[in-house]
């Protein structure tokens, strides 16, 4: 009885963290639970899928450059924001309040920017035009002023558009175009939900195609004046950046880095373009932006969506980037490698006011009394590839729950990342660790472990050598199955069916065969003398 009246309680509390909000210290059904840290920040992140930095101006303050952030029509429905900038927390990281509904035609496929006349514009791709919109504040509105028809010319279709201004009063319109592919072409592969699909040959290799993209430009005579020119390629090659490059950002890095560009990309790492010419584009080989120490940056999360911020002190230009998790922000710290690298210090999740409790994307919950205080706390994997812990300071009946921080095994955070070939998709999942952990005293011992699946399908159990207050979760071991490594079938957060540890594993019997990539589940297991319940998000 006592067994089922816990469930009962865990079944409430993982449909309030995924529906609920504090008002007045309760929490109210249909609303998002609410951070309670005594300042009330958190990671910056929409309700959606991903959070992309669209552009930045200064509207609300002349102190900090407001944010535009969209959810890339990955919500319904879609929807563009401005969060206003309120100031910097202690160690620099910029705050900005909760934000506030964009009207707006286009809300994706653009590049926001405000001109020395403190004008704010976006200009978007739609079809085969470039669209010029300008900002109302007062109403909260961007309204289409203008077109230019690219119909006609000779060029891929553009994904992505920025504009630089030149020193004329001309304009260039970079666009991020398809390059072509490396290697030989390889021939269609079949829908990866086919039967059919097969992504790796004998010898380990993709069988499909490794796509690039590279840039053109053209010309306008005004902001945004046509006609445009005749298209021309501004990169070195048309082989530049593999898959996508997410967004353009025109970046300031100083004298003679002032009209620069730098991109997002498909896995992560940005890309840097230094412009020589003082009039139109002049763009030097491609560089990777780098820490202080020469580390390539490789984003927290898949697909970073990138904009230039700038600085309040000395408005050279810093990064605000997003993709499938947390905005982050990145500051220039001044300096260029020998190569001609820009460096920025180390990303850190960029705060809003009044913030949502976030797991990330995709997340999987457990409600478990995780630091042996004897109040249920939240335990999440994510899309990401880490587990997240949420601590609630509060109560069982009136939760307040911490900001989540990411789990560590043998001293190293936990971050599942498949790589080029540990992903039945192929490699252009590499980036999703879609961790499912499923929390439970798995060796019987008193307190807690966790028990995973993920991304490249292998089950897993991380034990906890600490005790129930003070868990220490030690490297992750590998279940196997008839002397061979248990694999699922993709993303499952169900345990194999038969296991063989060291551990009394063997009397696990799956009685369920489907895997869960989203939603609540309660899966029920036939063991020797008493029944384990499992759910997950």
């Amino acid at each position: 009885m006592q067994i089922l009246k816990n469930l009962y309680k865990i079944i409430l509390l993982i449909l309030f963290a995924a529906m609920g909000s504090h008002s007045h210290g309760q929490i109210v059904s249909g609303r998002p639970l609410k951070v309670k840290n005594g300042n009330g920040t958190g990671p910056l992140a929409l309700s959606a899928l991903v959070s992309y930095p669209r552009g930045t101006a200064f509207i609300s303050s002349t102190k900090g450059a407001d944010l535009f952030v969209d959810d890339g029509g990955r919500a319904k429905p879609s929807g563009l924001y401005l969060y206003r900038y309120k100031g910097l927390a202690a160690n620099g990281t910029p705050i900005f309040y909760s934000p506030v509904s964009i009207d707006s035609p286009f809300k994706k496929n653009g590049s926001i920017f405000q001109t020395p006349d403190k004008v704010v514009h976006g200009v978007w791709l739609s079809e085969s035009n470039l669209v010029h919109t300008v900002f109302d504040f007062n109403n909260l509105k961007f309204t289409e002023i203008e077109r230019v028809s690219l119909e006609g010319l000779d060029m891929p279709a553009p994904s992505n558009v920025t504009v630089m201004l030149n020193p004329d009063g001309s304009v260039e319109a970079i666009l991020e175009v398809p390059g072509g592919i490396k290697g030989e072409p390889r021939p269609p592969m079949p829908h990866w939900r086919s039967e059919e699909y097969d992504p790796f040959d004998g010898a380990g290799i993709w069988r499909g195609n490794l796509n690039f993209r590279c840039l053109y430009a053209v010309s306008l005579p005004g902001l945004l004046k046509g006609p445009a020119t005749k298209p021309r390629l501004v990169s070195k090659s048309k082989l530049e950046v593999l898959m996508s490059m997410q967004q353009l950002t025109m970046v300031n890095l100083g004298r003679k880095h002032s009209r620069d560009l730098i991109t997002g990309s498909h896995f992560g790492d940005f890309h840097y373009y230094n412009n020589v010419a003082e009039n139109g584009v002049g763009f030097k080989k491609k560089q990777l932006i780098v820490d202080a120490i020469g580390t390539v940056h490789r984003h927290p999360s898949i697909g970073p969506v990138v904009a230039a911020w700038p600085n309040p002190e000395n408005g050279l230009s810093d990064l605000i980037a997003g993709g499938e998790g947390a905005v982050y922000y990145y500051k220039f710290n001044g300096k260029f490698t020998s190569k001609g690298q820009p460096e920025y210090n180390a990303p850190v999740a960029v705060l809003v006011e009044q913030a949502d409790l976030y797991a990330g994307s995709l997340p999987v919950v457990n409600v478990v009394d995780w630091n042996g205080d004897r109040v249920l706390d939240l335990v999440a994997g994510n899309s990401e590839g880490r587990i997240l812990y949420f601590q609630n300071i509060g109560t069982d009946d009136v939760p307040s729950f911490l900001n989540g921080i990411q789990l560590e095994a043998g001293g190293y955070p936990i971050f599942i990342q498949p790589g080029y070939a540990g992903d039945i998709q192929g490699p252009g999942e590499a980036r999703w660790g879609y961790v499912c952990p499923t929390v439970v005293d798995w060796d019987e011992d008193g307190d807690l472990d966790i028990v995973m699946s993920d991304a490249t399908a292998k089950h897993t159990v991380y034990v906890n050598t600490g005790t129930s207050t003070a868990p220490n979760l030690i490297l992750a071991a590998r279940f196997f199955a008839t002397a061979l490594m248990s694999m699922g079938c993709g993303v499952s957060n169900r345990p194999p069916g038969s296991l063989g540890t060291g551990w009394p594993t063997s009397r696990w019997m799956q009685t369920t065969s489907s895997i869960c990539t989203g939603g609540l589940t309660i899966t029920t297991w036939k063991m020797v003398g008493n029944c384990a319940w499992k759910m997950g998000n």
